[in-house]
């Protein structure tokens, strides 16, 4: 219950305001509840009263990336990674760099997180993910398959999975199958649904089926106009 732990840590730190652990777990719990400003300001704080530990680094460093500042969280990240090796923060900067188009820098940072914890699903999904941006998709199917292997409930995977596929010119159905085996773990994964109908549109010339597809990625993101430009093609 984090809005009950931010309670509790609030009246420790107001009652001792130099005390590093009240500042440290206040910013935690104020980053699971969204209020990332206030999280990273407080985070901040508590890294200047001791920059030998890093969790405030690591913490700030995942609030900056929740916020979409890649390139302001890759410093606390590094200070967090230069005082202990952690997967978490290699896997978080790897993929600022992914954002960041920084393809030979993501993945230098999971082969990092590999080397702690060499099978986890999640980082073979997030390399993928950049095998993918480099035109690498025979490496980004290995690692998709990989990732289903070791983790099945990651959507993304079957979505990346599917994405390779289509890259090597592979089956539309096997790229169907894996994008709906998406959708049914995440209904709401919208590029998923948008995939599906591209496919069923340009690969199978199903056209009630690829409409059906197209009006649920709009639905659940109307911004899209590829989705809504690719409906009114089937139309």
């Amino acid at each position: 219950d984090y809005s009950r732990a931010e309670s509790i840590f609030r009246r420790l730190a107001d009652s001792e305001p130099e005390e590093f652990a009240f500042q440290l777990w206040l910013g935690h719990s104020l980053a699971h509840l969204h209020r990332l400003p206030e999280a990273e300001a407080i985070l901040r704080k508590a890294q200047e009263m001791n920059p030998h530990h890093p969790l405030p680094f690591l913490f700030r460093g995942w609030v900056l990336f929740a916020q979409k500042n890649y390139e302001a969280a890759i410093e606390p990240l590094s200070r967090a990674l230069a005082l202990a090796p952690d997967e978490f923060a290699y896997i978080l900067r790897g993929q600022c760099h992914h954002f960041l188009r920084r393809f030979d820098d993501a993945l230098a940072d999971y082969a990092e997180a590999f080397k702690l914890v060499p099978n986890n699903g999640q980082t073979f999904m997030l390399r993928s993910a950049t095998y993918l941006e480099r035109g690498q998709p025979n490496d980004a199917f290995e690692d998709t398959t990989k990732a289903i292997s070791l983790n099945p409930s990651l959507a993304h995977a079957y979505y990346y999975r599917a994405t390779a596929r289509q890259n090597l010119g592979g089956s539309p159905q096997d790229s169907i199958d894996d994008l709906s085996k998406a959708i049914e773990i995440t209904p709401s994964l919208a590029e998923a649904w948008l995939a599906r109908g591209w496919n069923y549109l340009e690969k199978l010339s199903d056209l009630d089926r690829a409409v059906e597809d197209f009006s649920k990625a709009i639905g659940l993101n109307p911004e899209s106009c590829q989705a809504l430009n690719n409906r009114a093609w089937a139309y």
